[in-house]
């Protein structure tokens, strides 16, 4: 059974990838995501519900870092699964002081591997978000 944090980042994941691609309002795609195909346990919804509002609120925060990184890929080109898992991974990394920078990092390469295209896209996400790591997520372990 996955633990309930790692279900609160695929739902995240699931809400993050509709308001990427659709530009709707991020919170009324929470709610149906949650009524129609999430019905996971009420700590698992309200740990999503923080990370999706924190990618949300701190996007261009966060993208910078994307940017900065990921060179010769813009992020508007890339795989939409992959942006969103780093946007998650980073905001958790710098904003979740629950969360070791490590675990956060270790998690979303797991969802890549899981949602995206495998190892490739694990080692990818690895790349930028470990990058964004020795620059500052150090700074809290």
């Amino acid at each position: 059974m996955l633990g309930l944090r790692r279900k609160g980042r695929e739902l995240a994941l699931a809400v993050l990838y509709q308001w990427d691609l659709l530009g709707k309002d991020w919170k009324s795609l929470f709610q149906k995501t949650v009524k129609n195909f999430f019905p996971y346990p009420k700590k698992s919804v309200e740990f999503a519900r923080k990370l999706v509002e924190g990618v949300v609120l701190n996007r261009d925060f966060i993208d910078s870092f994307i940017e900065k990184y990921a060179l010769n890929w813009p992020i508007d080109r890339m795989n939409v699964v992959d942006r969103n898992i780093m946007r998650l991974g980073i905001f958790e990394m710098l904003y979740f002081d629950e969360t070791p920078p490590r675990v956060a990092i270790d998690e979303a390469i797991e969802l890549s591997k899981k949602y995206s295209e495998g190892e490739k896209s694990g080692d990818f996400v690895n790349a930028i978000l470990d990058k964004v790591y020795r620059e500052c997520g150090h700074e809290r372990e």
